[in-house]
């Protein structure tokens, strides 16, 4: 073979070689690309096609982050946030908690019977906090500090609505008492709704309040307080939120409680009017907030009647009730033993024995019980008797739940020519228990409530006192257990969710606007000038020339 004949033969080798290494490396690129080759292209499509570009990749999905909203007062000194995320309300709301309770919730030291449940919020409202802040972290340290007092931790909406109890009846002077009672029946049912509460001391709205507020601003829907204490506070400079102090809370979340409520012509309990004051009963103009006493009273088993003494608890702890505490008490003292006599009922007396009140005659004061103790007693009796005071217990209501009937006195009495008896009770005794003992009960007739005349004069004929017929009926009659529906957990929670909903601000407004005197510092001067007017003496007469 010649050397021009071997040198062709190399070029072509190599030739072939180069082109099929070209070859296979574009059939691989085609591969993982197979719109990407361009000779591909033109020989698996026709001309006339044209390949458009693959579109570019989605970005990643970035967090929602919600409009920030400003309040609705005109409060703006807390609007300057230090986080660096200014449309982060939570992040705001949880540095500031952080800022002014570093240490939690007991900002003077001081220990009260609520420590723990103040603590337990105050934990899930920083966790929660956390939890929606884009800005802000909150380590698990708080998680597991909230597990450690009772509970797992979750944040439903209900938790960012924050009641303060702003009142001495939450838990700083813990009792029996009527109020006692409602107020556990709100912390309970505010509990049981996942609303996030603090209980501060009534006595320091010019600190304590105003620092919780401080911190929580819009979150803080209601604020409740004694009446009294709401007039203690708005005669300061430093209460609501006026011209001259833009960072106090509106006047129009402070809503005022009463036991008794406010007759239509007296001074109203709150600047806004009586649908600012709740009360324990359905008092006509005023909000009901109630109580419940289901949670309570069904921890006492139900004793059968046969099983029961043949005995009637009398309504008194003290011995001053007989006497002149109140008025007179509802029968003559020598009833009593008469009365036990004729029914066979022996009357119990739990109240300490008083040498300046000594006991009627027949009764033996056998001194003040524990609670628990006492509803044993008088799960085991037949009756309940009032003797007028004190005035719209709640104890009856324990009674009933027991099986208990309850005698409810009554000094005035209804006349059938004039008006309904409802619309009567409606007007009159619910507002007066020196005329009745237990108006709210005055409707609920037999056989749970026997409403009976009473007689304290001595010349009167003891064996007509409406007192023996009443026990003899109640005796003969026995009842299940009773719980009004009013008084009914279900009732109480629907109660406080109305109240932890109401946009108390908006209503408010409407009030000023509606009245049209002006700014919220008018209206607060009327009311404090007519309650000074309503509670001054009468100016004495000029005696004679």
């Amino acid at each position: 073979m010649s050397s021009l004949r071997r040198r062709l033969l190399l070029v072509f080798l190599v030739t072939f070689i180069l082109a099929f290494i070209l070859i296979l490396s574009s059939t691989r690129l085609d591969e993982a690309h197979p719109l990407s080759s361009t000779s591909l292209k033109s020989k698996l499509l026709p001309p006339s096609v044209v390949l458009l570009p693959p579109p570019p990749l989605p970005p990643p999905e970035e967090e929602y982050i919600p409009p920030y909203e400003p309040p609705l007062h005109n409060a703006t000194h807390w609007l300057e946030p230090t986080v660096k995320n200014a449309t982060d309300p939570y992040g705001i709301i949880l540095e500031r908690l952080d800022k002014e309770f570093p240490h939690g919730p007991e900002e003077d030291g001081a220990a009260h019977p609520y420590e723990a449940l103040n603590r337990k919020n105050y934990q899930r409202i920083r966790t929660c906090l956390g939890q929606r802040s884009t800005s802000i972290f909150v380590d698990d340290e708080d998680e597991d500090n909230l597990e450690a007092v009772g509970g797992e931790v979750e944040c439903p909406e209900s938790v960012f609505s924050i009641a303060l109890l702003f009142t001495n009846f939450y838990g700083y002077h813990p009792g029996t008492r009527g109020e006692d009672i409602q107020c556990t029946s709100v912390i309970e049912s505010l509990t049981s709704l996942d609303f996030t509460f603090f209980i501060l001391p009534g006595w320091r709205h010019d600190t304590t309040l105003l620092r919780f507020y401080s911190v929580f601003q819009n979150l803080a829907k209601v604020i409740l307080i004694e009446d009294t204490i709401l007039q203690a506070c708005l005669s300061t400079e430093k209460c609501v939120q006026t011209a001259s102090f833009p960072e106090g809370p509106p006047l129009s979340i402070f809503l005022t409680s009463s036991w008794w409520g406010y007759r239509p012509e007296k001074v109203p309990g709150h600047p806004f009017g009586n649908q600012w004051v709740m009360t324990p009963y359905q008092i006509p103009d005023h909000s009901y907030l109630g109580y419940s006493i289901e949670r309570g009273c069904t921890k006492q088993p139900f004793i059968p009647t046969e099983e029961r003494d043949d005995t009637a608890v009398i309504l008194a702890k003290e011995m001053s009730y007989f006497y002149g505490y109140a008025g007179h008490s509802a029968y003559p003292h020598a009833l009593y033993s008469l009365a036990s006599t004729l029914t066979s009922l022996s009357f119990l007396l739990f109240a300490p024995p008083s040498s300046s009140s000594p006991a009627p005659p027949s009764l033996q004061p056998l001194g003040h019980l524990p609670q628990s103790e006492y509803a044993l007693q008088l799960s085991k009796s037949r009756v309940l008797v009032g003797i007028g005071f004190p005035g719209s217990s709640p104890s009856p209501y324990y009674g009933l739940c027991s099986g208990v009937p309850f005698v409810n006195p009554m000094r005035e009495h209804w006349n059938d020519t004039t008006e309904s008896r409802e619309e009567w009770w409606r007007k009159n005794n619910i507002f007066e228990w020196q005329g009745i003992q237990h108006g709210p009960l005055g409707l609920l007739g037999e056989p749970y409530v026997y409403t009976i005349p009473t007689t304290h004069s001595p010349t009167a004929n003891l064996s007509s006192n409406a007192l023996i017929p009443a026990l003899l009926k109640a005796k003969a009659t026995p009842i299940g257990r009773f719980i009004p529906d009013e008084m009914k957990e279900e009732a109480m929670f629907a109660r406080v969710k109305g109240m932890m909903l109401k946009d108390w601000r908006e209503e408010g407004r409407k009030v000023v606007k509606e009245r049209g005197e002006g700014e919220e510092s008018e209206l607060i001067k009327l009311w404090l000038a007519g309650i000074h007017k309503q509670n001054d003496p009468p100016p004495e007469k000029a005696g004679p020339d």
